[in-house]
């Protein structure tokens, strides 16, 4: 692969950190909303650790 393909191919992928997708934002504008109403449900980690325990 040639130096200007290695660039454009970082390009590339790097423009995915920068811009969030559209479904990333309406997920993350879905969570907001429940969590700004009281609906969004949360666990502790205390709580996950002894509901899955395998260590």
């Amino acid at each position: 692969m040639g130096k200007s393909k290695k660039i454009n191919e970082l390009d590339r992928v790097s423009t995915g950190f920068i811009s969030p997708s559209d479904s990333y934002k309406a997920m993350m504008d879905d969570m907001i909303a429940r969590d700004e109403n009281g609906t969004l449900k949360t666990y502790d980690w205390e709580g996950i650790k002894a509901q899955y325990r395998r260590c």
